[in-house]
């Protein structure tokens, strides 16, 4: 009898014929495949599971990950799902490359029994519209390289994850009740406000890789900007429009938000350096001595300056040169105004509200002089950050220290706790400051800490 052809592999199994034995009575466990993954894996945990190479070094080197590892994203990216309100059976798009993520989504979703749906980025916008459509898919995992091929198509998505920074607006319960916190909260179906910002992948991706290879694990990205508000951030600020500048060493950020959330932003070509440049052309200084007298002798504003304070230095020509304060406090000022002009000119372009704030951090923020030119220039609702955090005695900290208080109200709506101290390290202050004594000034100080 001549075999039947009809073109299906799911009918015709051709690989049976690969096969010596019967596979019709082979007994297939009662169970999922991530569940299946960890129970034959379980005695080699750190034997590496999965090692992807391309040919970008001829394949010599790739991207390693042990099966401990690998089964750990796997939860953690389940997790990631229900926090998402993914349910059982509800299939979730890929548009993924052939990266350790893809097989972590996969079998991820499993645990959470949702189905995913890998889709090839090779499909036209159109044909991928129609296939988001028919599945009713509201939650797409996709590569950022991918993005700008299909980001027409996405309006109608609830959620769309990249690698962004995705800020939600607010939450709605049961399709009417909007919170801003729903964390605690009740209700047979919840969904998000949410405003994304992207970038490009390789201004990121070469820091991470650099870090990873040092063994720091990165689990977060954020905006250098989200960062300077959440270093200030009030309730008040919260109600308003604001402009965030940070004044950087090369460059400058210039942020707007509203309410809280970024909504546009963008870089000028400039930074702190420039006050750099005009030290070492008027006085051919060496970088730095340029640095070390903007640093410590010099004054953005003339009303700041003594005409009796000079600065003595061999310049890198070998001559010796007396540096008179208030001279050189006029050549910077032109500057700084040069610099605030075109903040505020791009700031202006950015957006056409009413700004409630400007605010304006960065390292040369610090110099003496410059938060009143701003006042002069900005005429109203602008100010140099001031931190006043024990600790933190610089404005060029501003981003770190608004990033850690970003990541912990990250943190807090997951219901986690974060400490860099572990418990002995915790165990040893408290001893050391029953050593001290708390009749002491020290322990006096330690006690205005620990309470």
């Amino acid at each position: 009898m001549k075999e039947e052809i009809t073109n299906y592999p799911s009918k015709e199994k051709p690989w049976l014929k690969y096969y010596d034995y019967d596979t019709e009575k082979l007994e297939i466990p009662k169970m999922s495949i991530y569940q299946m993954a960890n129970l034959y894996n379980k005695d080699r945990l750190d034997n590496i599971a999965l090692d992807i190479r391309t040919g970008k070094n001829n394949f010599k080197k790739g991207v390693t990950i042990t099966y401990r590892e690998y089964l750990k994203r796997m939860r953690e990216f389940a997790k990631s799902l229900s926090l998402l309100g993914v349910k059982e059976n509800e299939i979730i798009s890929l548009v993924l490359p052939n990266i350790i993520e893809s097989r972590v989504s996969i079998y991820g979703s499993n645990i959470l029994g949702a189905t995913p749906y890998a889709i090839t980025p090779l499909l036209a916008p159109e044909k991928f519209n129609t296939i988001i459509e028919e599945n009713n898919i509201q939650n797409i995992f996709m590569f950022s390289m991918f993005y700008e091929k299909y980001k027409n198509v996405f309006s109608d998505c609830e959620k769309l994850l990249i690698d962004m920074y995705a800020k939600k607006i607010e939450y709605k319960l049961d399709n009417k009740t909007k919170v801003k916190n729903a964390l605690g909260l009740k209700a047979k179906e919840i969904s998000s406000r949410v405003v994304i910002s992207s970038v490009p992948k390789k201004n990121v991706y070469s820091v991470v890789n650099i870090l990873e290879n040092l063994g720091i694990e990165v689990i977060d990205i954020c905006f250098s900007s989200i960062g300077n508000y959440y270093a200030v951030k009030t309730p008040e600020l919260d109600s308003k429009v604001v402009a965030m500048v940070d004044i950087g060493e090369e460059k400058t950020n210039v942020a707007i938000l509203n309410k809280g959330v970024m909504i546009k932003e963008s870089i000028l070509p400039f930074g702190g350096n420039v006050l750099d440049d005009e030290i070492a052309f008027n006085y051919k200084t060496k970088d730095e001595d340029s640095r070390k007298i903007k640093e410590e002798f010099a004054v953005v504003n003339r009303k700041y300056a003594d005409v009796d304070e000079n600065y003595k230095c061999v310049n890198r020509i070998n001559q010796e040169v007396i540096i008179n304060q208030y001279r050189l406090a006029e050549n910077l000022e032109k500057k700084a105004v040069e610099m605030l002009k075109s903040i505020k000119n791009e700031i202006n372009n950015l957006t056409k509200r009413e700004i409630g704030y400007i605010i304006i951090t960065g390292g040369i923020t610090t110099m003496q002089g410059f938060n009143t030119i701003v006042e002069e220039l900005f005429v109203r609702n602008a100010t140099v950050m001031n931190l006043g955090i024990i600790g933190i005695r610089n404005n060029k900290y501003a981003c770190s220290y608004g990033v850690i208080k970003y990541f912990v109200e990250k943190l807090d709506l997951r219901e986690k706790k974060y400490t860099m101290y572990g418990d002995e390290k915790i165990e040893e202050i408290m001893s050391t400051r029953k050593k001290i004594g708390a009749t002491g000034v020290l322990g006096k100080v330690f006690d205005k800490i620990f309470d």
